[in-house]
C-alpha cells in the first residue's frame, strides 16, 4: 500500500511537469473554490438566495465564518494559507483510510481532516475575544475615570493611551489622529465604534458620543465599563461547568480507540475483524465519524459568552 501511494505521487508530480501546471495555478484553482463571491450561481440558484430559501451546509458557514473572523482579527492574509493546509489534510486523511484498507473512511476522514484548520481558527476567536475584552476593560475603565473628572474625551484618552496595550492602543490612535484632522468629535467617534468588534465597547461609544451634547449623560459609563466583568464571571462560570463533562468526553474518545490496541494484543480475532471485513470496516467508520460530530458540539460548547446573550 505504501509503495502504491508513493508511485502515486510520483506520477501526479511527473504529471504536472508534463503538462506545465505550477503551483499557483493550483494555489489559485483551490482559492477559487473557498471564495464564494466568486461562484457562478445558477438561475435558479439565484431565485432561491432571492427568497432566502437557500441554505448552506455546516462546511460553507464555516469557511465563511473563518474569512468573517479573520477579517474582524485582521488575519485575512492567512486565509490562503488555512485553504492549502485544509486540502493537504483531506489528501492526507484520504491517504490513511487507503493505507489502512478502509474504504468507507475515505470521505469521513477526509471531510473531518479538512475542517481542522477552519475549528483552530474559531477556538483561536474565543481567546481573541477574551482577550481584546480584558485590555478594553482596562482601557476604558481609564478612560472612564479621567473623563468622568475633566468631561474631555480627547484630554482623557491622551493621559492614559500609553498605558494601553498594542491591540487596543492604536485604535485610540486613530482616534486622536481623526480628531486632529475632524473637529467634529461625533464623527470620529463613530468611526472608533465600527473599528473593534465588541458589544459593551460600542454601547460605551455610543454613551460618549451622548455625552458630547450632554455631561450629565455620562454617570451610566462605569456602569457599562462594569459589565466586562459580569460577563468574564460568567464565562468562567460556564467554563468551569464544562470542565468535568468534557474531561469525561475525552476520556470516553481515548478508551474508545485505544480498544484497537488491546484488541491486537489480546483478541486478534476481533481485531481482525473490525480491520479486515466490510462489517468491521463500517462500524470502524460510524466511530470515526461519531467522534468528529462530538468534538463539534463540544467546541461550540466552548464558546464564550457574549454579552448579546445577556441582553
Amino acid at each position: 500500500m505504501i509503495k502504491n501511494i508513493i508511485v502515486f505521487m510520483f506520477v501526479v508530480i511527473a504529471m504536472f511537469e508534463l503538462l506545465d501546471i505550477s503551483k499557483e495555478d493550483i494555489k489559485k484553482r483551490i482559492l477559487y473554490f473557498f471564495n464564494p463571491q466568486k461562484k457562478e450561481y445558477t438561475i435558479k440558484d439565484k431565485i432561491k438566495m432571492a427568497n432566502l430559501e437557500k441554505k448552506e451546509n455546516t462546511i460553507v458557514l464555516l469557511i465563511k465564518d473563518t474569512r468573517k473572523i479573520l477579517k474582524s482579527t485582521g488575519r485575512t492574509t492567512m486565509f490562503s494559507t488555512i485553504c492549502l493546509t485544509s486540502v493537504f489534510l483531506s489528501v492526507v486523511g484520504i491517504f490513511l483510510s487507503l493505507l489502512i484498507g478502509n474504504i468507507f473512511l475515505v470521505p469521513i476522514l477526509a471531510i473531518g481532516f479538512f475542517m481542522i484548520p477552519f475549528q483552530y481558527i474559531k477556538i483561536s476567536e474565543g481567546h481573541y475575544k477574551s482577550q481584546i475584552s480584558h485590555n478594553l476593560e482596562s482601557a476604558l475603565s481609564s478612560i472612564t475615570n479621567t473623563y468622568m473628572r475633566t468631561s474631555n474625551i480627547i484630554a482623557a484618552v491622551q493621559d492614559n493611551i500609553e498605558e494601553f496595550e498594542p491591540s487596543i492602543r492604536k485604535e485610540f490612535e486613530f482616534f486622536l489622529i481623526g480628531v486632529g484632522l475632524e473637529p467634529d468629535v461625533k464623527k470620529v467617534l463613530v468611526k472608533l465604534k465600527d473599528r473593534i468588534d465588541n458589544d459593551i465597547f460600542k454601547e460605551w461609544i455610543k454613551r460618549v458620543i451622548d455625552c458630547q451634547n450632554d455631561n450629565v449623560l455620562k454617570s451610566p459609563l462605569k456602569g457599562i465599563v462594569k459589565k466586562f466583568s459580569k460577563v468574564k464571571v460568567l464565562n468562567k462560570k460556564c467554563e468551569n461547568e464544562l470542565i468535568e463533562p468534557i474531561r469525561n468526553f475525552y476520556t470516553l474518545v481515548i478508551g474508545c480507540y485505544s480498544l484497537f490496541g488491546i484488541f491486537y494484543f489480546l483478541k486478534r480475532d476481533l481485531f481482525d475483524i473490525l480491520m479486515f471485513t466490510n462489517l468491521g470496516r463500517i462500524c470502524v467508520a460510524i466511530a470515526v465519524l461519531m467522534t468528529f460530530i462530538c468534538i463539534h458540539g463540544v467546541l461550540r460548547l466552548k464558546k464564550p459568552v457574549d454579552y448579546k446573550m445577556l441582553k
